[in-house]
């Protein structure tokens, strides 16, 4: 019984000293403008990385009942991650030169293949990549719950529409309509919505250019001169699959 109230006890302590670490943080203090990233090191036991680090992975491991951890073992867990992905970035990596120089000197496409290996185990295995997935029709889109129709045929993911700006909203969907016969119902970016057809506000919108609306919630950068957009739209009462659309403003 006494263990049970010494382990509530210590339990308390470390949710006491993390509030407290914590509230050392004032946000409303901080420049946004004036935060340097650090780099992590758990070599310094000045810096509280690793003691951090090891009372926010005790908190979760007792919400999850995992046995605690205490920071000598956290350490040594957090030692091993960076020669891990140094590793494994080594490998990708050489692979990758590897690819690069095959098509170097050939152009058979043939010869690109996908890999996968174990370094743990030694293995190393290389197949050829699937066949890029070409978009059709379909009677039921699991994704739309209804069916679909794909503008254009054929499309795959490596595809792109280019648009050429500044457009306004109105301008915008009437190029789709006149060019793919598509009627846009809504326009997003950056899952940001633009403009929704069924919302009142579109009377405001439809004469305002499209990166003007984005720019209201966004800062567009200096040398920014295109963004990517994602619409809604339909066909004869149809939802139509698109590609990306790169629109250009500048």
């Amino acid at each position: 019984m006494s263990n049970k109230i010494q382990s509530r006890e210590e339990e308390l302590n470390e949710i006491s000293t993390l509030k407290n670490y914590l509230n050392d943080f004032d946000n409303k203090k901080v420049d946004i403008n004036k935060i340097i990233p650090e780099k992590f090191e758990k070599d310094n036991d000045e810096n509280n990385h690793v003691f951090f680090i090891n009372l926010c992975a005790n908190l979760r491991a007792k919400n999850y009942r995992i046995e605690i951890s205490n920071e000598q073992h956290t350490k040594m867990i957090a030692g091993r991650i960076v020669p891990a992905i140094a590793n494994t970035t080594a490998i990708i990596t050489g692979f990758a030169c590897l690819q690069l120089l095959t098509l170097l000197n050939s152009e058979d496409i043939s010869l690109v293949k996908n890999c996968y290996f174990d370094s743990a185990t030694n293995l190393y295995q290389f197949n050829n990549p699937s066949d890029v997935i070409h978009m059709e029709d379909q009677e039921y889109n699991p994704l739309i719950d209804g069916p679909s129709i794909a503008v254009p045929k054929g499309w795959t993911v490596w595809d792109i529409i280019n648009i050429k700006g500044p457009m306004t909203c109105q301008e915008f969907i009437e190029y789709f309509k006149n060019k793919y016969d598509v009627n846009i119902l809504g326009i997003a970016s950056n899952f940001q919505s633009i403009i929704q057809l069924f919302m009142p506000s579109k009377e405001q919108k439809l004469p305002l250019r499209i990166e003007e609306i984005y720019e209201k919630n966004n800062v567009l950068k200096k040398k920014q001169k295109s963004l990517w957009l994602e619409i809604s739209g339909e066909r004869n009462n149809v939802h139509v699959v698109m590609p990306k659309i790169k629109y250009t403003f500048k």
